[in-house]
């Protein structure tokens, strides 16, 4: 199969990285925008939201560690904000 996807680069990371999809370019965009994790209050003491939180915090990690070092890059801040409701 073939063709042409304009795709985050945080979701093609692992493909491109295992040889499954290839970079056409020497560029990536980071486009300006900031994550919200919204929920009452009380919420964010529950496991399963700990847990979510923790598995999402992991996979921002994850992508700030990329080897990004031979792509000419458009940085922006990508911000992840817990938020009560």
């Amino acid at each position: 199969m073939q063709g042409v996807g304009l795709i985050k680069h945080s979701l093609a990371y692992r493909y491109i990285k295992e040889g499954t999809l290839v970079r056409i370019g020497d560029f990536a965009l980071k486009p300006r925008f900031a994550y919200y994790l919204c929920a009452p209050a009380n919420h964010f003491n529950r496991p399963k939201i700990q847990t979510f939180l923790s598995w999402l915090n992991q996979e921002v990690d994850e992508f700030k560690r990329c080897d990004m070092s031979h792509l000419s890059v458009i940085e922006t801040d990508y911000v992840l904000r817990p938020n009560s409701l």
